[in-house]
């Protein structure tokens, strides 16, 4: 990550997030991501979320939170939350401990969702695994959001792209009975789960509240790669290998 960052690759945020994973590994420090990771969730939910929706899931992902890009520079730590009527993509910037952006889809909106492998580290084996690199990509057809710059609404087919975390995981769902005032509660059964099958669960919770909207299709969900290990290797600018190599001569 500082090869990156010297090289112009990466933001000091990014470097500051893998100091913070690299520390994870640490059994101190993984209750400490944890709780930081649980604030980002009720926070998000306090910040994005309407007051009449009820929270079903929220996660940890890694997010461009952009339309229609897969891959950044440096993907922005988010938290995805499913709720009863929209799927929000929040952007939370650790070190400021707030909310920076974030993307709102109705369900209604919602055309299909893809789930699969989601490569976008190429240097190590851990990045390579297919279970520990998964993600899903929401299509939809009109969008609202918030940001720093102008919201904008079209009926043009766009998609945002999340990839769910593989080291501490925190998963949160409301298990109060007013949607105005959450009890957001961790479900420890999710948060153990690879990636994989976390997305596999997400998935079947927003199909089964599409399905309450009567409006869905055949294809609503694809399993397939969002960005393979080949596609991933492939993709790699002349800049990208240069920092692959001096990765492994730092590692011989």
């Amino acid at each position: 990550s500082v090869l990156d960052f010297i090289m112009g690759n990466h933001k000091a945020g990014a470097v500051f997030r893998t100091l913070v994973e690299l520390r994870s590994h640490e059994p101190s420090h993984i209750q400490q991501l944890t709780r930081v990771r649980e604030a980002a969730i009720r926070t998000s939910v306090a910040i994005a979320v309407n007051d009449d929706e009820r929270v079903q899931l929220a996660c940890v992902v890694q997010s461009p939170v952009a339309l229609d890009t897969l891959k950044t520079s440096s993907a922005a730590d988010s938290v995805l939350i499913l709720t009863d009527a929209a799927v929000y993509v929040c952007s939370y910037c650790d070190q400021k401990e707030k909310v920076t952006e974030f993307i709102r889809v109705g369900l209604a909106a919602l055309v299909g969702i893809q789930y699969g492998a989601y490569i976008t580290d190429t240097r190590t084996p851990q990045g390579l695994d297919p279970a520990r690199n998964h993600g899903i990509v929401l299509r939809f057809s009109s969008y609202s959001a918030q940001s720093q710059s102008e919201a904008t609404n079209g009926e043009q087919l766009h998609f945002v792209a999340c990839k769910l975390v593989a080291e501490a995981q925190v998963v949160m769902q409301n298990t109060g009975e007013e949607a105005a005032a959450p009890e957001l509660a961790r479900v420890e059964r999710l948060e153990i789960q690879a990636p994989d099958l976390l997305t596999e669960c997400l998935c079947s919770a927003v199909l089964s509240l599409k399905l309450t909207t009567g409006d869905t299709s055949s294809q609503f969900i694809a399993d397939a790669p969002i960005i393979s290990a080949a596609a991933a290797k492939q993709e790699k600018t002349l800049l990208d290998k240069m920092a692959n190599r001096l990765h492994s001569a730092l590692w011989i």
